[in-house]
């Protein structure tokens, strides 16, 4: 709009798994940020959002999960842990890494998913660990403020589509987030999709999510 191309000054946010996580941090700061440039911000959709992980991840430590995870799973766990790194060197992480979780956190500053996931292979982030991640101070603290979404704060309505089969952000992860959103009165549409995984979520929420953005952007 800067630039004098021809848009619309009414808009709204989409996003998709970490998309959506950004959509909805965005969607909670959109009306304030765009204001002063005439903006006029309507509302966001958001699937397959990751959400509240700071809750499990806190508890990470070696043997903790005491199950196997899938790749994609260990393989976000590994994300999460370079950029908490990157975010702050002054917890000393390499200390809590084996020379093996080194390695893996290593390669995830700069391998994208298809190598790191043939990186991965089945190593598992419980695997990754020497020490409980709790023994950081603060460490939900911390955890929260770098990568929590937010269950408040939202002036706009709210669009968020899960499938029940989704193992790459399962579906307690943005339920949760639903229901703690529900019990703040934000301005929430919630749609559940059973029978679809996380990438399937995208296309099964189309017929709804394109009625939700046809009646905000109105």
């Amino acid at each position: 709009r800067a630039d004098g191309l021809p848009l619309s000054p009414t808009w709204a946010a989409v996003g998709q798994s970490q998309g959506a996580g950004a959509a909805l941090v965005t969607a909670t700061r959109a009306t304030e940020l765009g204001a002063p440039s005439g903006l006029d911000f309507r509302g966001v959709v958001a699937t397959g959002a990751p959400a509240n992980l700071e809750h499990l991840f806190q508890w990470g430590g070696p043997g903790f999960p005491p199950v196997s995870l899938p790749t994609g799973l260990n393989l976000y766990a590994l994300y999460i842990l370079a950029g908490l790194r990157d975010q702050h060197p002054e917890v000393g992480l390499d200390a809590f890494l084996t020379p093996r979780g080194r390695e893996m956190v290593d390669a995830a500053e700069h391998l994208c998913y298809e190598d790191m996931r043939d990186a991965v292979g089945d190593f598992q982030v419980s695997q990754a660990l020497t020490r409980p991640v709790r023994d950081i101070p603060d460490v939900f603290g911390l955890l929260q403020r770098y990568m929590g979404t937010p269950a408040t704060g939202y002036d706009r309505p709210v669009f968020l589509g899960q499938g029940l089969l989704d193992l790459d952000v399962p579906a307690p992860s943005a339920l949760s987030l639903a229901a703690e959103m529900t019990l703040n009165r934000q301005p929430l549409e919630l749609h559940v999709y059973p029978d679809r995984d996380h990438s399937g979520t995208v296309y099964a929420a189309i017929p709804d999510a394109t009625a939700f953005l046809s009646r905000v952007m109105r």
